[in-house]
């Protein structure tokens, strides 16, 4: 064999270690998240920073309402006035709503009670609040526990098999609370995987329940004030771990130290919390 010959088999081991180094640096495909909505009654700060901020990223961002119709927030918060100004959305989060309603992955959401809608084609689930009666529907909704019952076993850190990112905030995790383990229906999604979770504290919703009596409100701030229910203590009662967090309304997130599962507590906590599910996404995903 010549020298030329010899010096290409030399180059060989040298231009493999570049391949497999150049195919190790490439981008991931970016993930795909699916926010999921009531019909009525979304809070629109929860529903649109996330939108926001994830398609800001690269994200593709998809909405599900149960039967595939176009949701609406609730229109209280979006009313001008005083008491919109006090619990409704910042001027920002106003303008990041108005683009999102007008987006047209949100005129044309996807029905997360047909038969084709799989959860796990997407890697990112979020769970928005809201506390008007409406959003009981999507808190309820026992097709939506069910997806969200195949979705959590995949958020483990433990996981390699298609790995997974939850967030959820202030009401949206009762939707957690409130769904039953599917091989234990005895005990809540929350309860059976053991998640640590923040939500709405009493002291913010009763804050807010008090000053919306101010303008004749009635139970409008109390989703479930007919039993007595507190979002924190069905959050407890559910068997989750339930983490307060300070007695500030500065922005304040959770997560869980065992699923790629973030909460958040309230519309405040919203830029954070979502910015921490993206962190959370590019380590499970990589950089895309």
């Amino acid at each position: 064999m010549g020298k030329s010959g010899q010096d290409f088999w030399k180059m060989i081991p040298n231009l493999h270690s570049q391949i497999s180094l150049r195919t190790a640096k490439m981008p991931a495909a970016p993930p795909k998240a699916i926010v999921f909505l009531a019909n009525n009654g979304q809070d629109p700060t929860e529903a649109a920073i996330p939108w926001e901020i994830l398609t800001s990223a690269g994200c593709i961002v998809t909405f599900a309402t149960e039967h595939g119709e176009v949701a609406s927030a609730d229109p209280v918060l979006l009313q001008s006035g005083v008491f919109a100004s006090l619990l409704g959305p910042s001027k920002q989060a106003t303008d990041s709503y108005k683009a999102m309603v007008a987006s047209p992955e949100y005129q044309q959401p996807r029905a997360w009670s047909d038969k084709d809608f799989d959860i796990l084609e997407y890697e990112i689930a979020i769970l928005p609040g809201g506390h008007d009666k409406p959003i009981r529907q999507y808190l309820e909704c026992q097709s939506l526990h069910e997806h969200l019952g195949r979705f959590l076993p995949h958020t483990a850190r433990t996981c390699r098999q298609r790995p997974k990112v939850l967030g959820a905030i202030c009401h949206g995790v009762l939707a957690l609370a409130f769904a039953k383990c599917p091989v234990n229906p005895e005990r809540s999604l929350l309860a059976e995987h053991g998640l640590q979770t923040t939500t709405l504290p009493k002291w913010m919703e009763g804050t807010a329940w008090v000053a919306s009596q101010a303008w004749l409100k009635g139970s409008y701030y109390r989703t479930y004030i007919e039993r007595g229910g507190w979002c924190c203590g069905d959050v407890e009662e559910a068997g989750g771990s339930y983490i307060r967090g300070p007695m500030s309304t500065k922005p304040f997130v959770h997560t869980d130290p065992n699923h790629r599962y973030i909460s958040a507590r309230f519309p405040g906590d919203a830029e954070l919390w979502t910015k921490t599910i993206l962190s959370e996404a590019k380590e499970a995903f990589g950089v895309w």
